[in-house]
């Protein structure tokens, strides 16, 4: 039996060498942080808001909360509004993600340090069960903690309170509700609203990810436990000689299984045969330093 192992240097070398990340996913941090910054800069300066306004109104705008308690007035503030949000919702949304992705990495990370209880429920829902279990119950005490502000700082009644939290999280924001304005709420609200709804939104897509996955697991259980079939074959065998060995095998039901696509599969395959000068099927360092020589020529 054929098991696939990693290169010895896969940690390291292969890191280094092939770096996928784009700008956006380097520099996640400051490029959210310095956004956030321009738009609470502008909108205090167009429309004359205080330093604590500015920043309200940024993050209830960016993170599409609208309560409708502060909205661009004048001509200046709505123009500014309008290209702020395109170009901030696509941009922005990609940057969060980002972070909070490296923050559930670290959490995630293999080590001993790794609480018992990640490693107890992931032997039992797997990691992506685990992911939307704690992402739940992170919103679920998130949500405690909005509705008791609410309750007993700005006195609203349970329901009321449970209501607004929801709403602000889910990002609905019907405006029907108003809080007392104040500066301690203001800055309570601009914190809850950054992790309530990145959270919120992290369980969502969480979740999404264990329903299809599960599916799709179910669907890889029913194909093996089917067997493969001579139409299944015939769907593999690229090269058309009647035969399908294991990289076609492979690359045939990670296609199918939607973790590859067929372009990336081309291109691949296209870099592999630039490199493969010899069309022995194998590379090696000749193969290699040839195929660099060729490219300086």
């Amino acid at each position: 039996m054929v098991t696939y192992r990693q290169g010895r240097n896969f940690g390291n070398v292969a890191d280094s060498e092939f770096d996928f990340d784009s700008p956006l996913t380097k520099f996640a941090i400051p490029i959210v942080l310095t956004y956030f910054a321009l738009g609470a800069l502008v909108f205090a300066i167009v429309e004359s808001l205080s330093f604590t306004d500015a920043v309200y109104m940024t993050v209830v705008t960016l993170t599409t909360v609208g309560y409708g308690d502060l909205s661009p007035s004048t001509v200046g503030g709505k123009l500014f509004f309008i290209f702020f949000i395109v170009f901030g919702l696509s941009m922005i949304g990609f940057a969060m993600g980002v972070m909070f992705q490296k923050m559930a990495e670290q959490v995630d990370g293999e080590n001993e340090a790794k609480l018992w209880i990640f490693r107890a429920s992931e032997g039992l829902l797997g990691k992506i069960g685990t992911a939307v279990l704690f992402d739940l119950l992170a919103l679920i005490i998130l949500t405690l903690v909005g509705a008791f502000f609410h309750m007993f700082v700005e006195n609203m009644s349970a329901i009321d309170s449970f209501y607004w939290t929801v709403a602000t999280y889910t990002t609905v924001g019907y405006g029907d509700l108003s809080h007392s304005g104040d500066v301690g709420t203001k800055w309570f609200l601009i914190f809850y609203i950054l992790v309530a709804v990145a959270l919120a939104a992290a369980f969502l897509g969480n979740f999404a990810h264990l329903f299809v996955k599960t599916n799709m697991d179910a669907k890889l259980k029913a194909v093996v436990e089917k067997g493969v079939t001579e139409n299944m074959i015939k769907a593999m065998d690229v090269d058309g000689n009647g035969d399908v060995d294991r990289a076609e095998f492979l690359q045939f039901m990670l296609i199918k299984m939607g973790k590859v696509d067929v372009q990336s599969m081309r291109e691949l395959n296209v870099m592999f045969d630039s490199v493969d000068l010899t069309k022995s099927g194998t590379l090696t360092m000749a193969d290699v330093v040839a195929a660099q020589e060729r490219r300086i020529k």
